[in-house]
Parts: structure tokens; C-alpha cells; sequence
């Protein structure tokens, strides 16, 4: 489910707010998270123990009130949830908190929502597991974000902003716009920080999600921003990297300059109207182009979820694909950015890529396989945020008949 979003004009004492994504619901004042030693809340119907209770607030869960030092039962609001009763003993308005209390805060959350994302990028969690991880993004992480753009304006927390960029690359394939939209909101009022940031932590679906939360936070709003041009062109200046610095000897990312998880290298080899090929057996869509005299082929496969235009995955074979093949006469042979070609011997192609993950051979044919997945230390998969990258290169009498190689869906 998509969060909300809010933006509103508001001043809180704590910190020199200006726009932020504070959304406060109307009748509610506050926004505040729990203090309680059981790590939740009860919020009851009415103002006093005897009533009953309706729903819990959850440690870190942000949420909204009505307050007032003369009551001792404060009306409260959940941002996706109803309204009741929580007693003031039990409440911390942000505005009261301290920068190191706010650290804390987010810290906890972004390490919390990190380890069930890894759970599930490595295929680990169980059912049980992902409806944890979508709740707890939906009721803990979104709220919490509406406040970010604001503690990061006034505080410059490098460290805690770097965690959030990691949350953007870990969530490359979700739906929800939410943080994208909050890394656009802190690149408005802070450029040459946010800039500066996301260099340092560069992938290409961070960069994405930066150009798309800009555009649309400022979407109709141009001439409302004073430094609108300025934002845009400084945004349009930051260098972009079709692969990452340092690629693993076993690893190959491209075919004759076409690049995985790089729709600008695509676009501009096969242009920006790709029609992808689906039949009902397929796994995933795919789009095959054959060199000039069609003797080896290319299939390119996209993932559900990925940029427009962006494969994952790519096949190279001298077996025609039983789908449209659309002919490439520019090209006489497809070779991979690291010099593999069909044809290439075993010998050769290990003292290109190192010694294999796995080998397997069924009568004249040899299967050579190689695998990175070591997501949390491979600085590799960590810029495509992707937890396994394979290549599968098949031999028939010692040249190679076919090259594979890209992600695993995750």
C-alpha cells in the first residue's frame, strides 16, 4: 500500500522547520512517538483506564495528539489507524526530543527495516516474515519519514542520511514512492549536502529515485521555488556511473555497450520504444536482436519492478529465439565488456573470469558457472542492490555455445 503524502507549512519550537512533510491531521497538534518500558501503548475509547482498549502504539511509531499540560488522558491519531485515548505519562512530543534522541530514534527504525529487507532479498523470510516487513513500513518507517526532511535541514546528519540512502538502494523494487519523495524534499532545501551524500553512496536506482522525488515535489510548483533552475541544473550535473568503480573477476555486465540495469545504454543502441516479447510459459519479458547475418543472438530479459528499459539478465547463443528477432546489422559479433565471445575457449574463458563456482558436464557439453552472493560485503551487489548475480557459460567440445549472465529476480 502507498503511503499518503502531506506536505504543510508549520513552525515547531525544537528545530527552525520550514516546508516539511509533517502532515498533522486536523484537531491534532503534535507529532509524538511513546515512552514505555513494555515497548508499546495502549490507546483506549475514553479518557480514563475503564475504558476499553481499541488498538496499541508501538515503540517508535509515530503518531499524532491533541496536547494539552492540563489533561492528563491526551486524544490521539495514528497516521494510517483510528483515533483514541493515551495518557500523558505515556507520550514524547518530537518537538520535546533531542537531537540525540531523534538519532537514536531513526537509527533503530532504518536498522530494523534493513534486516527484514535483507531477510527478504535473500530469500530467507517466510511468509509470516514479509507481511512483518510490509507492516512495519506501512506503520513504523513512512510515519517516521515525514520528519525526516526537517531533522536533516536543521541537524546535517551525515550518518543517519547515509543509512537512509541505504534504505532507498535495499527498496529498489518496492512501490512505494514515499522515500523517494523525502529524498527529493531534502535535495530542495539542502543540494549541495544531498549531492554530496548520494556521490558517495552512488547506485543507479539512487540516482533514480533522486531525479523522480524532485520532479514530482516540484511538480506545478516551478515558479514557487526561487531556486528552481539552479536545483535542476545542479541536479542534471551529477556524474552518472554505469557501473560500479571495482567489478569482480568472475562478474561481466555488458554486451557490446549495452549495460545491465542501464536503460540509457539500451535507449541508445535500440531506442526508447522497446516492445518486449511475452508468452504464457515465460518467466519474465524479453526483447531478442540478432547480429548482422543472424548467426548469434541476444535475448535480453527485464524484470517486473525495474526501470523501464533496464534488463536484468542476458542471453548470447548461436540457437535462434522462437520470438521476433529484430537484426542489428551494425554489429558482426556480441562480445561482453570482459572480451567473451561464442566460440571462446574453456582455457581462455577462465583466465578471463578465474576459477568457477561450480562445474558440470553431460556427455559433450561442459557447464561453468560462477555466483556472488554475499550481499551485506560485496561492495559489488551493494551498487545494483541486488542479492545474486550469476554467469553460466556452456561448452560443446571445448568452445562456448552459450553466455548468461545478469541478477536473480529477487
Amino acid at each position: 500500500m502507498k503511503t499518503k503524502i502531506f506536505i504543510l507549512i508549520t513552525v515547531l519550537s525544537a528545530f527552525s522547520f520550514s516546508q516539511s512533510f509533517y502532515y498533522i491531521p486536523e484537531h491534532f497538534n503534535e507529532p509524538a512517538v511513546i515512552k514505555d518500558p513494555d515497548g508499546y501503548t495502549n490507546m483506549r475509547s475514553g479518557e480514563n483506564s475503564d475504558f476499553p482498549v481499541i488498538d496499541t502504539i508501538q515503540e517508535s511509531e509515530l503518531f499524532y495528539c491533541n496536547y494539552s499540560e492540563s489533561s492528563d488522558w491526551i486524544k490521539v491519531k495514528k497516521c494510517e489507524g483510528d483515533s483514541g485515548y493515551v495518557h500523558k505519562s505515556r507520550i514524547q512530543l518530537i518537538k520535546n526530543m533531542s537531537k540525540q534522541e531523534i538519532h537514536k530514534l531513526f537509527k533503530s527504525v532504518f536498522a530494523k527495516e534493513s534486516e527484514l529487507f535483507y531477510y527478504h532479498l535473500l530469500k530467507l523470510s517466510s511468509q509470516a516474515k514479509r507481511i512483518e516487513m510490509e507492516k512495519y513500513s506501512e506503520q513504523i518507517l513512512n510515519p517516521l519519514l515525514n520528519i525526516l526532511p526537517v531533522y536533516i535541514s536543521t541537524t546535517k546528519d551525515t550518518a543517519l542520511f547515509q543509512d537512509f540512502l541505504d534504505i532507498i538502494n535495499l527498496e529498489k523494487h518496492s512501490a512505494d514512492e514515499l522515500p523517494s519523495f523525502v529524498l527529493g524534499q531534502i535535495y530542495i532545501e539542502n543540494p549541495d549536502f544531498t549531492l554530496e551524500s548520494v556521490s558517495l553512496k552512488y547506485t543507479p536506482q539512487l540516482h533514480e529515485a533522486l531525479n523522480w522525488g524532485f520532479k514530482n515535489i516540484t511538480s506545478e510548483k516551478e515558479k514557487q521555488i526561487n531556486n528552481y533552475s539552479t536545483l535542476k541544473d545542479k541536479l542534471a550535473n551529477l556524474k552518472e556511473l554505469k557501473y560500479p568503480p571495482i567489478i569482480p573477476k568472475c562478474a561481466d555486465i555488458a554486451v557490446n555497450s549495452l549495460y545491465l540495469w542501464d536503460r540509457n545504454s539500451v535507449e541508445e543502441m535500440l531506442g526508447c520504444d522497446i516492445h518486449w516479447e511475452y508468452q504464457d510459459d515465460d518467466i519474465f519479458p524479453h526483447y531478442c536482436v540478432s547480429n548482422r547475418d543472424q548467426t548469434q543472438f541476444l535475448t535480453l530479459i527485464f524484470h517486473p519492478g525495474s526501470i523501464k528499459n533496464e534488463f536484468s539478465e542476458c542471453v548470447i547463443s548461436y540457437q535462434p529465439p522462437e520470438e521476433q528477432i529484430h537484426t542489428l546489422g551494425f554489429i558482426e559479433e556480441f562480445e561482453t565488456l570482459k572480451n567473451i565471445q561464442l566460440g571462446t575457449k574453456k582455457d581462455e574463458l577462465l583466465s578471463l573470469l578465474g576459477y568457477p563456482h561450480n562445474e558440470t558436464s553431460i556427455n559433450d557439453t561442459t557447464r561453468v558457472q560462477y555466483k556472488i552472493d554475499n550481499l551485506k560485503d560485496s561492495d559489488f551487489l551493494k551498487f545494483y542492490y541486488t542479492p545474486i548475480y550469476y554467469g553460466n557459460y556452456t561448452f560443446a567440445k571445448d568452445r562456448l555455445i552459450q553466455i548468461q549472465f545478469g541478477f536473480e529476480y529477487p
